[in-house]
């Protein structure tokens, strides 16, 4: 049995678990099996029946205390290279690593849409029906806290707050959240005044009858705030 062997084969097997563990996680096959041939071997030592005389322990002076020095912050670390012994690259010329599949070509994302369809209004001949061009009808803004007023907006829904949202959805949509959410958005998609006028007289105002007294005022408010959207 040659002790002297299986001290050496017991030094590899030790770094090369020491490698293992320190990189856990991406412990290869060439790894593995580089092991299992080292721990082969050191068992196959003590089958032997010789045994060869231990090689003498070196006995070393005892050290005297070190004088403490100052101490250095510790350099940056650096990456932790492995250096492969020639068993192992000798195995990695005996077993190649098979070539990759071929990645298919990725698929090009469609262009996006550069803005939303819009509604088709229908068009109404608005002309006979005096009520309905009064809710329309535009005046005159004299006053400054009326011309702040009537600053162009950019998104109906995030024009108005809260309180205001939930006392139109209640006064001018009989209480109904989604037709108000719908007919907001689809007024925000539209190009023109116009057309929103076209919008509003062929589906909303008959429909909620925005011409009665006690909703002709409010609806006035908001026919205001939906010209912002144009100006």
């Amino acid at each position: 049995m040659d002790l002297q062997k299986a001290k050496r084969l017991l030094g590899k097997i030790n770094a090369l678990y020491g490698g293992m563990e320190a990189d856990y996680d991406g412990i290869s096959e060439i790894e593995k099996d580089l092991m299992k041939s080292y721990i082969r071997q050191f068992y196959d030592v003590f089958l032997d029946n010789h045994t060869s005389a231990p090689a003498p322990r070196r006995t070393s002076a005892p050290a005297t205390a070190p004088v403490p020095r100052p101490t250095a912050p510790p350099p940056p670390a650096k990456p932790r290279v492995i250096e492969l012994s020639e068993e192992v690259k000798e195995f990695i010329a005996d077993n190649p690593a098979p070539a990759p599949p071929p990645q298919p070509a990725p698929t090009p994302p469609p262009a996006p849409a550069s803005r939303p369809p819009q509604p088709a209004p229908a068009t109404v001949d608005l002309a006979g029906s005096e009520e309905v061009l009064e809710l329309f009808q535009e005046h005159k803004v004299t006053d400054l806290s009326e011309k702040l007023s009537s600053m162009p907006v950019n998104d109906l829904m995030k024009t108005m707050g809260l309180n205001e949202r939930i006392l139109t959805v209640n006064e001018l949509f009989g209480g109904d959240a989604n037709a108000f959410k719908k007919i907001m958005t689809d007024l925000n998609n539209l190009d023109s005044f116009e057309a929103a006028k076209q919008y509003l007289a062929a589906n909303v105002v008959e429909k909620y009858g925005w011409t009665k007294r006690n909703k002709k005022n409010k609806a006035k408010t908001l026919i205001k705030t939906i010209r912002r959207r144009y100006a």
